[in-house]
């Protein structure tokens, strides 16, 4: 980015579990605390960090916030960049 002219552009990419906005806040809980629980076990750990990953489980309310503050990064690129869409 460096290269391109974008000094201070930075940019990572992450994955996450998704499920319906309409799922009880209980179950949303109970599988981000077994989903953190598979992630921090030592297999899933060597195996993330040989490919290159850096695990960063949390829980859902804080997904949630990371997320959102991802998409209003992304707008703003999108609108500094004027992005659009092809046709």
């Amino acid at each position: 980015m460096v290269e391109a002219g974008y000094p201070n552009a930075t940019y990572s990419s992450w994955v996450g579990m998704f499920i319906s906005s309409k799922t009880p806040r209980p179950i949303v809980d109970r599988l981000s605390a077994v989903l953190a629980e598979v992630v921090a076990s030592g297999p899933v750990q060597e195996k993330l960090l040989a490919m290159g990953n850096d695990p960063m489980p949390m829980p859902a309310r804080q997904f949630d916030q990371f997320v959102a503050a991802e998409v209003k990064a992304m707008q703003k690129l999108v609108t500094i960049a004027n992005i659009r869409p092809q046709k």
